[in-house]
C-alpha cells in the first residue's frame, strides 16, 4: 500500500508518495501539475533512505529461533497508514519533529504451511520529515484485538461491535480465526489490517487508527501519541 504525505519544516510542504515502509524506506516525489508524474512513459525516480534501518525497539515471538531454517515472515514491511507528526526526544532536552506511520507484514507463502499463511502483524515507525526520509526508530511487531467486550475485570461495558451482527458468517469469520505464528496462538485476529491513521480533531496529542478484522469487520482505536512514541523506545515491550 502506498501513502501520500507532505514534508517540510512546517505543516505544509512538497508532496511525496511512500512506496515502501522499509527495506529500504522508499518514496516518490509527487507533483500533479508537471511531468513526468502525470505521464506513465516517464516514471519518476524513487528516493531510497541511505542509512541502515534501526533495530526493533523490542523483540517478539516472530523472531528467528534456534533451529529455524528461515524467518517465518516476509522480508520487507509494507505500508499500512501514514503519517502523523510526533515530537521525538533526542535527550538532554533536545526534541525534533518526526513523522510516524504504521507498517505490516505477514507469514510468507513460501515459508509457512498453508494453514498458517496470511497471519498479519504490524509495527509503528518514525522517520525524518525531509529527504531522504531516513528511518529513526521502529517498534517490534504487535497485533490488534477483536471487537469483543469480554475484558476480564471490566463491568458495564456496552455490547461489542461484532455482537451487534446477526450474520453468523460475519460473527464466525470475525472472532474464530486467530493469529497463529509457528506454534503459538494469540487472542487477536489472524488478519488485522490497519488502513488509516489521523490526528484527533481538537486534540493533536491523540490519534485515531482504523483497521479491519479478518477482512470482515471494521474497528477504530483512539490512542495517545505518547503511547506510540513509547513503543519506539528500546525496552518498551
Amino acid at each position: 500500500n502506498m501513502h501520500y504525505f507532505t514534508a517540510g519544516p512546517g505543516d505544509f510542504g512538497p508532496g511525496f508518495l511512500e512506496v515502501w515502509a522499509a527495506g529500504p524506506h522508499t518514496v516518490l516525489p509527487v507533483n500533479f501539475e508537471h511531468y513526468p508524474f502525470v505521464n506513465s512513459h516517464f516514471p519518476p525516480n524513487p528516493l531510497e533512505a541511505p542509512e541502515p534501518e534501526p533495530k526493533s525497539s523490542y523483540t517478539t515471538i516472530d523472531e528467528k529461533r534456534p533451529g529455524d531454517d528461515s524467518d517465518i515472515l516476509k522480508d520487507r514491511d509494507s505500508g499500512s497508514a501514514c503519517c502523523v507528526p510526533i515530537q521525538w526526544d533526542e535527550g538532554k532536552g533536545g526534541k525534533r519533529k518526526l513523522l510516524l506511520g504504521v507498517s505490516h507484514t505477514k507469514t510468507s507463502r513460501s515459508k509457512a504451511i498453508k494453514s498458517r499463511m496470511y497471519n498479519y502483524v504490524s509495527r509503528v515507525y518514525a522517520f525524518d520529515p525531509t529527504p531522504p526520509f531516513n528511518i529513526v526508530a521502529r517498534s517490534g511487531y504487535f497485533c490488534l484485538g477483536f471487537g469483543l467486550n469480554n475484558i476480564t475485570g471490566v463491568d458495564n461495558l456496552p455490547h461489542a461491535e461484532a455482537e451487534q451482527s446477526d450474520n453468523e458468517q460475519v460473527w464466525g469469520a470475525t472472532n474464530n480465526y486467530k493469529l497463529h505464528i509457528r506454534q503459538d496462538h494469540f487472542e487477536c485476529p489472524r488478519i488485522h489490517f490497519i488502513s488509516g491513521i489521523t490526528e484527533k480533531i481538537d486534540d493533536p496529542d491523540a490519534v485515531v487508527i482504523s483497521y479491519g478484522i479478518n477482512d470482515c469487520y471494521p474497528r477504530m482505536l483512539e490512542l495517545r501519541k505518547e503511547f506510540l512514541v513509547q513503543l519506539l523506545r528500546p525496552g518498551s515491550s
